[in-house]
């Protein structure tokens, strides 16, 4: 790993449990396929991670985007001291640093073909997450 990596998950919902257990409803690959334009989506939830190697010195506030179809539409400074590190399990020493959470987008319509991605602004430079495209499905077939 040489910089940050953020990878997401896109879901209907996302569930805290007493227990501590995260449990992701609903979750989708890299397309959302909806029946018509305009669609109108209740929730999406988007869990995500932000690793970055321990040595990799973070010099400015840290930040997650939500933008859709390249516009921001909400965001969040990140608590680099509520962060954990993990050791490596074969040197036994600390040599990741991990940042986790989740957004809950509410009342959602999309009237075309859509693109949902975070970033996570780290130092200043842009590091893209994993997208979701929203398309129409056409076709007799249902994707499943």
């Amino acid at each position: 790993m040489i910089g940050p990596q953020l990878s997401c998950i896109y879901s209907d919902d996302i569930r805290h449990e007493i227990n501590g257990k995260i449990t992701l409803v609903g979750c989708y690959g890299p397309v959302m396929y909806v029946p018509e334009f305009p669609f109108k989506l209740d929730k999406l939830g988007i869990s995500f991670n932000l690793r970055m190697p321990i040595e990799f010195e973070i010099t400015e506030p840290t930040s997650i985007e939500v933008l859709v179809n390249d516009e921001p539409m909400m965001g969040s400074l990140l608590d680099l001291d509520n962060k954990q590190d993990y050791p490596n399990h074969d040197l036994g020493e600390v040599t990741e640093r991990y940042l986790a959470g989740a957004f809950m987008l509410q009342g959602l319509e999309f009237n075309e073909p859509t693109l949902i991605m975070l970033t996570a602004k780290v130092n200043g430079k842009q590091y893209p997450g994993t997208k979701l495209r929203i398309l129409q499905h056409v076709g007799d077939d249902s994707p499943e």
